[in-house]
C-alpha cells in the first residue's frame, strides 16, 4: 500500500513539479517510448472527445498515468487507489465517500 502512495505522490510530483512534457520531437510519443522515467504503454484515440489518449507506466514504482492530449484549456487530475473489500460489511464503500 506505501508503495501504491509513493508511486502516486512521485506521478503527481513528475507532472506539476518538474513541468512533465509528453511532446516528443516529432509530436506525441508512440508506444514503448520513453520519457522522463515513464514508458508509454498505449496510445489511442479517446472516443468521447476525440482526443489522443496516452497511458504511462512508471519505471520504478509501477504508478499509472493516463494523460488525455487535447486542445481545451481546462486542466484537471485526478488520484485513485483501489479499495478491494475483503469481506461484504461495506467498509470500503464507506470510505469512497
Amino acid at each position: 500500500m506505501r508503495k501504491r502512495i509513493v508511486s502516486c505522490f512521485l506521478c503527481i510530483a513528475m507532472t506539476a513539479g518538474y513541468g512533465f512534457s509528453i511532446q516528443a520531437a516529432d509530436g506525441l510519443p508512440d508506444k514503448g517510448d520513453k520519457i522522463n522515467g515513464f514508458t508509454v504503454t498505449d496510445v489511442r484515440e479517446f472516443d468521447l472527445t476525440g482526443d489522443e489518449l496516452i497511458t504511462f507506466e512508471h519505471d520504478k514504482t509501477g504508478g499509472t498515468i493516463i494523460y488525455i492530449a487535447s486542445d481545451d484549456i481546462d486542466r484537471a487530475f485526478n488520484i485513485s487507489f483501489r479499495t478491494p473489500p475483503q469481506d461484504d460489511t461495506g467498509l470500503t464503500h464507506v470510505f469512497e465517500h
